[in-house]
């Protein structure tokens, strides 16, 4: 989850329910829920760590089933390296992924 939440508060403004997912900071996004649902607007809580494919696979299934489906995605997820680019491990292609 985001550490500043503006852009589910935004999409919130604006008339969308919102699945707020977070990693480790339950509190933080536990807040942001309870602000989303005093707008009056609908939001759930899913715990996932987005580097996990199987744990992606849980949460679309638990948005899709409590809201209906992902209409708008924002991804705030990032990986900082200090290896090069060139040298980095990869899976597949793609740089840490299980």
């Amino acid at each position: 989850m985001a550490s500043e939440p503006g852009s589910q508060i935004a999409l919130a403004q604006a008339g969308a329910s919102v699945a707020v997912n977070f990693r480790e900071r339950a509190d933080a996004a536990k807040t942001v829920c309870n602000e989303i649902r005093a707008m009056g607007r609908n939001a759930i809580l899913i715990q996932a760590n987005v580097s996990v494919s199987t744990d992606v696979k849980r949460m679309v299934k638990e948005v899709e089933h409590s809201l209906g489906g992902i209409d708008i995605l924002v991804n705030n997820a990032a990986i900082a390296s200090r290896a090069s680019w060139k040298t980095s491990p990869r899976k597949n292609g793609t740089r840490y992924s299980q």
